[in-house]
């Protein structure tokens, strides 16, 4: 019986205005339902992209961290890139390093290594070594021995 309208027969004079109400009532019935069934195919339809929407923002954030990760490696690699462009270059390494010494038990003397420049008492340039007579900038100059013998002739003169 849902859905039905059953007709009731009676005189046309009795109740004309509750026919014309139950059939007003009826029509809109009808629209309303039509109405749902309408509305609940939207809602499916807006239930299904919500979670197509769902799956295509989750699979964002993946992106964005698998991407995130990426910058923080290339970050990395060009660090030490520039670490190795830019940073010593000497393989020496310092004298308080001693990762790579062993010490000989054996060998009790510690010998300071040998500074570096000429030994003590050596001129410093060849110059120096070539002309012992030669002053600090390369003038000639006579030497004591000549100073102290007036007799002797010199091409070597004093700059005073």
């Amino acid at each position: 019986m849902a859905g039905q309208l059953v007709q009731i027969s009676c005189p046309i004079d009795f109740f004309p205005e509750s026919v014309a109400l139950v059939e007003s009532q009826y029509q809109e019935l009808v629209e309303l339902r039509a109405d749902r069934r309408r509305l609940e195919r939207e809602n499916l339809e807006f239930r299904q992209q919500v979670g197509y929407w769902k799956s295509r923002h989750r699979d964002a954030l993946l992106r964005i961290a698998a991407l995130e990760q990426k910058i923080e490696q290339l970050e990395g690699e060009k660090q030490q890139l520039h670490a190795d462009l830019f940073g010593r270059r000497s393989e020496t390494k310092p004298l308080n390093d001693r990762s790579n010494h062993l010490d000989d038990p054996q060998n009790d003397s510690q010998h300071p290594k040998r500074k570096r420049g000429p030994a003590t008492g050596e001129p410093r340039t060849p110059a120096a070594r070539l002309f012992p007579a030669a002053g600090p900038r390369g003038i000639p100059q006579a030497s004591p021995r000549a100073m102290c013998l007036p007799g002797l002739r010199s091409t070597v003169t004093s700059p005073n």
